[in-house]
Parts: structure tokens; sequence; C-alpha cells
């Protein structure tokens, strides 16, 4: 059985969801209608611009990515938050032979704050994963497709994929 991800809902807000959707939306519009409106006079290799579709899916690459800057800044102060809380929690435990209950005290904090920076860190690396795989996945499927058939399909699933992404 497949498991839905998500995105974090703090990562999901900053993406322009309504970019990415109009802009692959407009490249599937022009797929299934050809370039001049109508596919009935068009041969399958007139119906797909391979420019058009490569444009199209770098603009929602550059919003993808435009996203992941900051993600990965959060991942380094959030591990570094970690390393300090473990000094913490290795500093109460040495305290703890000088005065127990300070020495437990400042354990307890350094664990709970631990637990706390672990799952944003878990947060962050599933969501900086997929917004790197995703769009590179279906970035080489459409380098690798030759008709235009394959292209609205792989750029549905890419609209699919992506709304299931999602969180308010």
């Amino acid at each position: 059985m497949s498991q839905v991800f998500t995105l974090s809902k703090r990562t999901s807000r900053k993406i322009d969801w309504s970019t990415v959707t109009d802009t692959i939306g407009l490249t599937l519009d022009q797929l299934s209608h050809g370039r001049g409106g109508g596919a009935e006079g068009h041969s399958p290799a007139d119906a797909v611009d391979p420019a058009i579709v490569r444009q199209a899916f770098q603009h929602v690459e550059a919003e993808f990515k435009r996203v992941l800057e900051p993600l990965r800044g959060q991942m380094k102060v959030v591990s570094a938050l970690v390393l300090v809380s473990l000094a913490i929690m290795v500093a109460g435990a040495a305290l703890a032979f000088v005065n127990p209950w300070g020495g437990s005290i400042l354990s307890l904090g350094g664990v709970g704050s631990v637990l706390g920076l672990l799952v944003r860190a878990w947060q962050l690396s599933r969501d900086q994963a997929m917004l790197e795989l995703i769009p590179a996945r279906y970035s080489l499927a459409l380098q690798l497709c030759s008709s235009p058939q394959q292209c609205k399909q792989i750029l549905t699933q890419f609209l699919s994929e992506t709304s299931s992404l999602r969180k308010v």
C-alpha cells in the first residue's frame, strides 16, 4: 500500500500553488489543442513544442527551488540547535553530581528541546527531499517522452502528485 506524503504546513504555505497549477494547466491545454487552437490539421510532431514544455516545467522547478533555499538554511540552524541541546543535556548530567535538582532540570530541558528539534529536523528534511526529488523525477520523464500523449500523461501525473502534497 502506497503512502501519500504531504509537505509540512509551513512549507506548503510558502509555495505559490496557483503558479504551479496554472503553468502546468496552460501547458496541458497547449498539448491538447496544439498551438493553432485545434489538433485536426496537425501531425503529432507539430502538437508538441518541447521548448514550451521545458520552459513551463523550468518555471515550476524555479518555484520549488525558491522555497527550497530557505529550507536548507533552516536545516543548518536546527542541526546546530540540536547539538547545543545535546551539550546542555551532557552539562546537566555532569551538574547532577554536584546539584541533583539543578542537573536533572537542565538535562530534562535538554531532552525536551532535542525531541522538539528532531521533529522539526524530520519535517525539514522530508520537505527538502520532496522539493528536490519530485521535480527532478518529472523533469527526467519529460526529457524522455516521445509523444504528446506521453507528455500530457506526465504533466497530469505531476499535477496529481503536487496536489496531494498540499496542506492548507
